[in-house]
């Protein structure tokens, strides 16, 4: 029995995990440019959370970024500075401190990438003609300030981790391997990984930092069907609580979407259908989203839904109301087709053909 997990509503509207960053992609991912921007918002909860701060710092940094791309950079501040007491990263200060020399206030500028190196900003991200003049600066304060970064992670577990992702990678990418030897490395990294979780909860960035960290969901997604639903739970409540990036999760939940099959189609696990035959949005947006993600950076891919309750109703409300919101989310119109039976593979093949289904 899947465990049921209920997610709080957010209104649709083009989310980008990075904006000019972020982590490395599992394999089936896109990896978007540079290390500016982690956006981390949702978690699974049945309570109703307020995310009006993680919204509004998402809409503040895409005008500031707008802004500053104009040249407006004392208005982009302004913006930078509202996301920045929501977001916890390094990624505001240190536009702030790119506008700051942008209007020649070099002090400034030396004060707010001091603040970015204490959150784990690295020192070549300086090593560019904008802050030639406080280089030099920087580099003097570079280690106590990072120092204090340090201080605030946990690098004992970061080694862990990495060495147990290095060792899942290893097994699939180099040769000298059984598939007898892949199932026991898998297995005794997914016990390590539940241990790890035991002890600290999900280990998200307020326990690793930010940068080129090991990401844990690269060994749940080598995991079995029940470990992801299991691992899901826990990086959405870390999500949640502002410890863990949004990224981690959204990638557990698109392999749950996308890896398992169950009567020769991949099944919605968190989808509530209301009384009235039309989605309950509220519960079911966090699933959704997630697959509109990845339709919307994949579009050479696209699903065909079924109602399975009502195979004779082309014009079922469910599957509008499940088209009209991952379209919402940036895939194309074309990418999601509405069939009253299945056909061909539900697994993807050279043309990218994709199968779900609505659960009974």
């Amino acid at each position: 029995m899947i465990t049921e997990i209920s997610f709080p509503i957010i209104p649709s509207r083009y989310d980008s995990q990075v904006k000019k960053g972020g982590n490395s992609c599992p394999p089936f991912l896109p990896m978007r440019s540079s290390i500016l921007l982690f956006f981390f918002i949702l978690g699974c909860t049945r309570e109703r959370v307020n995310y009006s701060l993680f919204l509004e710092a998402e809409v503040d940094f895409e005008k500031a970024d707008s802004l500053q791309e104009q040249g407006q950079y004392l208005k982009a501040i302004q913006f930078f500075q509202a996301a920045d007491r929501s977001i916890d990263n390094f990624s505001a200060p240190y536009r702030i401190a790119e506008c700051r020399m942008h209007l020649g206030d070099e002090r400034g500028a030396l004060e707010m990438a001091r603040i970015s190196v204490t959150r784990g900003f690295p020192l070549d991200g300086f090593d560019q003609p904008l802050f030639r003049p406080i280089f030099q600066q920087i580099a003097e304060s570079f280690r106590e300030d990072s120092l204090t970064y340090a201080s605030r992670i946990d690098t004992a577990l970061r080694g862990r981790l990495g060495r147990m992702i290095s060792r899942d990678q290893e097994v699939r990418n180099l040769g000298g391997y059984t598939g007898d030897d892949m199932q026991a490395i898998d297995k005794a990294d997914i016990d390590e990984l539940k241990a790890i979780c035991e002890k600290y909860d999900w280990p998200g960035r307020k326990l690793l930092g930010y940068g080129r960290i090991p990401e844990p969901s690269t060994v749940v997604l080598h995991a079995t069907e029940a470990d992801n639903v299991h691992f899901l739970g826990l990086a959405m409540r870390a999500s949640l609580d502002n410890k863990a990036s949004w990224y981690e999760t959204r990638a557990i939940m698109i392999n749950l979407l996308w890896r398992f099959n169950r009567n020769s189609c991949t099944a919605f696990r968190f989808l509530k259908i209301k009384s009235n035959n039309t989605v309950d949005l509220d519960a079911s947006f966090f699933e959704l989203s997630s697959l509109g993600y990845f339709l919307m950076t994949n579009r050479n891919l696209s699903i065909e839904l079924i109602d399975q309750r009502q195979k004779d109703n082309p014009q079922s409300p469910v599957l509008r109301d499940i088209m009209n919101f991952i379209v919402s989310q940036g895939a194309n119109a074309n990418q999601v087709l509405i069939k009253r039976e299945p056909g061909g593979s539900c697994l993807i093949n050279s043309v990218g053909f994709f199968l779900v289904s609505v659960p009974q």
